[in-house]
């Protein structure tokens, strides 16, 4: 009896500590599954075993990247400590299979705007660092800045709006490709490509390696992960999602170097037994060195919920800057012309008569200099005005029609969407002007 009773404890003791275990590992792995980018590149080098190469290629380029070269970096601007700005055009490709998944511009903007707040340290949260950390954050003057001009040198708002028939998109880089449902990339040499869209359970988003195909290049989120409005959930909906995984697009990894106290490769960023689940507060025992300031939970590459993150250290903005040095993997978009046009205005709908728009022929459109009307197979339009309005209604040019076919010059408007009426009825052609670069 004494045996069976023995027995029955022994077996219970070690059913409760399968379970607190199970439990541990399930949180650990819940706390991972947010962000798949080191699951993805690891699928991703099985395919092509040459990015493993230009992994180990580009440690020794940041290594041999000296914080000393950045006066040779072309950028926008010089600002306080001597760091250009550098300034990274984006297009948001959203891929919608319902109304609720058809994200705003305005949740895309506030996005951008969160981007831009993280990467310049000027979200409010930053004060909130404990003393023992604020020397380290940084300031990474890295800002991001809607497309204005899309790979064809037509204006564009960086938006592109896609319906799908998927239900959702896996890791399979699916949503990348029109073929399969998704949207081709724009130049990764010009843009930084983020598409958003209804993704796996369990996925928020994930990155493309360093060195992988242009037509992959860019990062993948799910629609409820980005931006600050919307469709964003909590715990996601503060936008540092995208903080994240642009971090990853950038060089870094995450901060525990994806082992147990594993290396990523940033010497101020203190070593770090595993990821940190959900939003803690004060000093975590998750530090390898048992130091009094316990792991760096709140750093933008680790997975905690958005609402207790806020900072890069000065290691992993140097880390992500050498990437744009001479040489380096993003070098090219510092001359990128993908943001030097004016924002598209938003589209505004004039009356339009059908027969007209049948009738007269406007092209080249989009138009560079010269446009060429044709009246001819509208009648006799001889004496009427042709006239041509900005956005906002002001008249810029006007002409009377003296021929069946006549060339207007149109090179001394500004880049962006106009409107041309024939007549005086107010019929209206979109016509947008767009210098190649």
């Amino acid at each position: 009896m004494m045996v069976q009773q023995f027995m029955k404890e022994f077996i219970m003791r070690h059913l409760i500590l399968l379970f607190c275990l199970l439990t541990f590992i399930t949180a650990g792995c819940l706390a991972q599954t947010g962000c798949t980018s080191k699951e993805y590149s690891k699928i991703e080098s099985t395919k092509n075993p040459g990015l493993v190469q230009k992994a180990q290629d580009l440690e020794s380029f940041i290594k041999n990247w000296s914080f000393y070269s950045e006066p040779r970096m072309v950028a926008s601007g010089i600002e306080g400590n001597g760091l250009a700005v550098i300034k990274i055009p984006v297009v948001v490709h959203v891929l919608y299979n319902s109304v609720e998944q058809k994200i705003t511009e305005e949740q895309v903007r506030s996005q951008l705007d969160v981007l831009n707040r993280d990467y310049r340290m000027l979200n409010t949260s930053v004060t909130e660092l404990p003393d023992y950390f604020k020397s380290l954050a940084a300031d990474c003057f890295i800002e991001f800045t809607p497309a204005t001009i899309d790979p064809q040198g037509r204006p564009t708002r960086g938006i592109v709006w896609k319906k799908t028939n998927n239900s959702y998109f896996g890791s399979d880089d699916g949503i990348k490709f029109s073929r399969r449902g998704g949207d081709d990339a724009w130049d990764a040499d010009r843009y930084l490509n983020i598409w958003v869209g209804k993704l796996s359970p369990g996925m928020v988003g994930y990155s493309s390696p360093i060195g992988a195909s242009k037509e992959k290049d860019g990062i993948v989120l799910r629609y409820s992960a980005f931006g600050t409005l919307g469709t964003a959930t909590a715990p996601y909906n503060l936008g540092r999602t995208a903080v994240h995984e642009i971090g990853h697009w950038l060089g870094l990894k995450h901060i525990w170097g994806d082992r147990f106290c594993g290396d990523d490769e940033v010497a101020d960023t203190p070593p770090q037994k595993g990821p940190t689940p959900g939003c803690p507060s004060g000093v975590t025992a998750a530090a390898c060195d048992n130091s009094a300031s316990g792991s760096m939970y709140m750093n933008f590459m680790d997975v905690t919920y958005d609402a207790c993150t806020n900072m890069f250290t000065n290691g992993q903005r140097d880390r992500m800057r050498a990437l744009f040095a001479e040489g380096g993997p993003r070098h090219a978009l510092l001359y990128s012309q993908g943001s030097s046009g004016p924002l598209l205005p938003m589209p505004v709908e004039l009356p339009v008569d059908s027969f007209l728009i049948q009738s007269v022929i406007v092209y080249p459109n989009p138009a560079d200099n010269t446009i060429t009307v044709n009246t001819g197979a509208a009648g006799d339009l001889t004496g009427d005005r042709i006239r041509i309005h900005n956005h906002l209604g002001q008249l810029v040019l006007q002409s009377n029609i003296t021929a069946k076919t006549m060339q207007l010059n149109i090179s001394s408007f500004r880049n962006g969407l106009y409107y041309l009426k024939i007549g005086a009825k107010s019929k209206a052609y979109k016509l947008v002007k767009a210098s190649l670069p």
